[in-house]
């Protein structure tokens, strides 16, 4: 069958299936393992996850580079369009992770289960569409409940004291929680941030993942508030900054994003570029590039740093639902 080339970029409902379907591929247990043996080779995780997304391209009948291209042209042909937008943020999230946590990962519940503090349920799981909100309430009930536990504080700062990371251990906790009832933890964990799109008027969800957001903090700020203090200081900074440049207070202008060339490399083997060509590897296939000119380098650089990864989203969310706590005791007094 002949690959499709032709037209302005991708169909939208096709970027869809393509940021949905390479979601899934990422976040499974044997990409995870792939990943996991590769790194161990030595090998450059970020160029086997491109190929990775270039042979979705293909799978979905698209000529590669069209495809690529594609993707760097989203917010020019759908600028407008939140929904895809944030489809495309989660994506990235999902392509970062799944390297991260190939390289250290600490943060993923063990695999071996008897040294899981929640153990998994039995049967198969969750792992795909639309988590039901039953879910969603199941796992903020069990997550509140370890949260806000004596017993937690009290492993949390033995932890600490031996030199762990106390917020590494929480994020763990709830992965198993996602997996003691019946949902896999990164589908799990990209499920909370998918809570605006799937449930855009719910009320009651978001309620209670302002409350999740809070126990966490909390529970955090209980073992180390000194670090929490900090943390937040740092991210707050840090998210005023971001708003500043997107508001185009810096030099005056609007940040303007610089076009990126497509790196031209094959679904099986990428080639190696060499004298004045650099290759640039992303997490995701929008970000593999071929010749990059110094000005587009710095300014590809400038909109990483601008974009919040998952954990900024995640300490945002703590920062929204302590603010959020300190008006509830304001009206109270």
């Amino acid at each position: 069958k002949k690959l499709i080339s032709t037209g302005h970029v991708m169909p939208k409902m096709v970027i869809l299936k393509f940021f949905q379907s390479s979601s899934e591929m990422l976040r499974s247990k044997e990409t995870a393992k792939l990943l996991r043996e590769a790194f161990n080779r030595g090998e450059d995780l970020q160029k086997i996850a491109i190929r990775w997304q270039r042979e979705m391209i293909e799978h979905l009948g698209y000529e590669q580079e069209f495809g690529v291209n594609s993707m760097m042209l989203i917010p020019l042909y759908f600028g407008n369009d939140k929904r895809l937008l944030m489809e495309m943020q989660l994506f990235q999230q999902t392509c970062q992770r799944s390297v991260k946590e190939a390289m250290d990962p600490k943060m993923a519940a063990d695999l071996d289960v008897s040294k899981r503090r929640f153990k998994p349920a039995k049967g198969k799981f969750l792992k795909s569409g639309v988590l039901p909100k039953k879910m969603y309430m199941k796992f903020f009930k069990e997550c509140n409940s370890m949260l806000t536990s004596k017993e937690s504080v009290s492993i949390l700062k033995h932890a600490k004291r031996e030199g762990k990371n106390p917020g590494m251990i929480s994020v763990k906790w709830q992965r198993e929680i996602f997996e003691s009832i019946g949902v896999e933890q990164n589908y799990g964990v990209e499920s909370l941030n998918r809570i605006a799109i799937d449930f855009p008027r719910d009320k009651e969800l978001q309620m209670q993942m302002m409350k999740f957001a809070k126990n966490c903090a909390e529970l955090i700020r209980k073992v180390d508030p000194e670090g929490t203090k900090r943390a937040l200081e740092a991210q707050k900074k840090k998210m005023e900054e971001l708003k500043r440049r997107q508001m185009g207070m810096q030099g005056g202008g609007r940040v303007v994003q610089g076009k990126v060339l497509p790196q031209k490399e094959t679904a099986t083997a990428p080639k190696k570029e060499t004298g004045e060509k650099k290759e640039m590897a992303g997490t995701t296939a929008g970000q593999a590039s071929k010749e990059v000119s110094s000005t587009q380098q710095k300014q590809q650089t400038q909109e990483q740093t601008e974009k919040p990864n998952e954990d900024d989203l995640a300490m945002m969310m703590m920062m929204m639902a302590m603010e959020e706590e300190k008006k509830k005791k304001q009206g109270q007094k």
